[in-house]
This record gives C-alpha cells, structure tokens and sequence, in this order.
C-alpha cells in the first residue's frame, strides 16, 4: 500500500523514484488509483513494466498480468468501504 499521490505536473522521474524505493524497477507494476488523475497516468505510461489504473476499472488480466500491484490508500479505502456493502 502507498499514500496517495498528488502531482501538480506530470514528472515520469517521481514515479520512477517512488518504484525504485519499493524495488519494484523490474517487475510488472500496476498501480491502482481511487479516481482518475491525468498527472500520474502521463508519468506511468512512460516507464516500461509500470501502468496504472483506476479501482473501478480493474480486471482479472489486469491483476494476472502483473508481478505486483501497488494500491494507494485512498483506493485501499474505497474498495474496504464497498466490500462492507456487499457483505
């Protein structure tokens, strides 16, 4: 889990700083978003093995297809707060 990521401009060299802490710089990387943030999706589309998608959005080849999947906590919350509705 990562705190949210604000962005006031679109820098690939952030994200790519923020894979390369969590020693994700070689493996499949999705990175899951509580709403759709036009900053982050220009910086992830840029870097190999890393995308980025909203929660909504999410799917099974999305979830298989990558090694690791990076939820923000804002994402952690939505998807915690829709689980309790359905059970």
């Amino acid at each position: 889990m990562l705190e949210d990521i604000e962005m006031k401009s679109p820098k690939t060299s952030t994200i790519s700083t923020i894979i390369s802490q969590l020693n994700l710089d070689n493996k499949k990387t999705l990175v899951i978003l509580p709403e759709y943030d036009e900053n982050i999706y220009l910086s992830t589309r840029n870097i190999p093995n890393v995308a980025s998608t909203l929660l909504s959005d999410i799917n099974t080849y999305d979830i298989m297809n990558a090694d690791i999947l990076v939820i923000t906590e804002g994402a952690a919350k939505i998807f915690n707060e829709e689980e309790a509705v359905v059970a």
